[in-house]
């Protein structure tokens, strides 16, 4: 089983999980829980405040050992 951390919890991926919703899937499932205030029952998506960081600083802010993406909207 594949780990990933999600805050101080363990959480149990099973071998060859992927993460890989359609835009479709983000917006009802995550993007309209969070402006709504509800809770996401996994915390797989990692939440940061871009405008505490500069650019080059991002990177080094995940654990390299887990693959991060970013996509910037605009």
């Amino acid at each position: 089983m594949n780990k990933g951390a999600t805050g101080n919890q363990q959480l149990e991926l099973p071998a060859g999980f992927r993460f890989h919703p359609t835009d479709d899937e983000l917006v009802q499932h995550y993007l309209c829980r969070k402006c709504a205030g509800q809770p996401i029952a996994v915390s797989i998506i990692t939440e940061i405040d871009l405008y505490k960081f500069d650019p080059w600083q991002l990177p080094g802010n995940f654990d390299s050992s887990k693959l991060s993406y970013l996509q910037i909207l605009g």
